[in-house]
């Protein structure tokens, strides 16, 4: 897709400044599934040294010197965490091991009440001298399975959600200088030469969000918002509309705290609802010539915030619906 496409597409990136240490002459193009990053680099009689952090996808390094530059020799040598830090992963690696072991014994019980819940339902009702009531003792048996059941299903819940705030700690900790990585050293000649060096890594990217408008009937207008993008100072970074590995790319770009905001109007085939408490659904068609990723949308109705609604996504030309719940 080309960049005139610019013109056509109402983006309003919205970015929040995060305690990134500060990396000189580091570009970053954001995806919606990671970054590609470029760090230049200049050599002190023919040494370069750099950090790369442990975010970096493995073996996506590349170190591209510049006209008239050899590189001689590269060494990549993992950096150790600090020793706080490598002592909390070793801790979060216990407990998530032991939560697994966890999910998996809950996994059998499931199982087990499970077929005792099916066996009991199945169960022909026998009157006998030491059961005058079977229909009573067969929905007993059948309630506690159940029941058995639902702590199952809490515990598994309350289990898995653990797991996702163990990862994301994880992930934090990871991030951090002092978390680990790898030490990248570089000989060149001469002894004063430029390389730049380039990875992917999964953690760093931006989230679409929207908020549209309706106004004029037959129209609206859709903005589309770059949400989670943190950057260091001195770091650029230029977003595309598509994966870090797709080699066609189509999008936008900003630098620095230069934010444009333009729109981007949208035919409107479909509106219902929108009164006081009622939910407003649109059927909105895609006409800004570009695919429009999926992402949380805050409805506006003659400037009445209408409320929030799922954008599911709409390649260009195509139709998409967006309920707001109004609430």
């Amino acid at each position: 897709m080309q960049i005139s496409l610019l013109k056509l597409a109402l983006l309003s990136f919205l970015f929040v400044l995060a305690p990134l240490p500060a990396f000189a002459a580091r570009s970053l193009t954001l995806y919606l599934d990671g970054a590609l990053v470029e760090q230049q680099e200049s050599a002190l009689k023919g040494h370069i040294e750099f950090s790369l952090p442990a975010g970096a996808t493995p073996d996506s390094l590349r170190i591209r010197p510049e006209r008239g530059v050899t590189i001689v020799r590269v060494l990549t040598a993992a950096r150790k965490p600090a020793r706080e830090i490598a002592r909390e992963l070793a801790t979060l690696a216990d407990r998530e091991e032991l939560l697994h072991d966890r999910l998996k014994a809950l996994s059998v019980r499931e199982e087990i009440f499970k077929s005792a819940a099916k066996a009991q339902s199945a169960k022909a009702p026998r009157r006998t001298r030491t059961n005058p009531e079977p229909l009573s003792t067969i929905r007993q048996g059948t309630d506690y399975a159940i029941s058995q059941l639902e702590s199952v299903y809490q515990a598994k819940r309350k289990t898995e959600k653990e797991l996702v705030r163990l990862a994301e700690r994880r992930a934090t900790l990871q991030k951090d200088e002092a978390g680990g990585g790898s030490l990248v050293k570089v000989w060149v000649t001469p002894a004063k030469g430029r390389v730049t060096a380039s990875w992917i890594q999964a953690d760093r990217l931006w989230t679409p969000s929207y908020q549209l408008r309706v106004a004029e009937p037959g129209e609206a207008v859709l903005e589309l918002h770059a949400t989670g993008v943190a950057l260091a100072r001195g770091e650029t970074a230029t977003l595309r509309l598509s994966r870090v590995q797709s080699a066609v790319s189509s999008g936008f770009a900003y630098e620095g705290e230069a934010i444009p905001l333009q729109k981007l109007p949208l035919k409107l085939e479909r509106r219902q609802g929108g009164e006081p408490q009622t939910p407003l659904s649109l059927s909105l068609v895609n006409t800004s010539g570009i695919p429009l990723p999926a992402g949380d949308t805050a409805c506006f109705q003659g400037g009445v915030y209408m409320g929030k609604g799922l954008f599911h996504g709409a390649d260009a030309g195509t139709s998409a619906e967006i309920i707001c719940n109004g609430r």
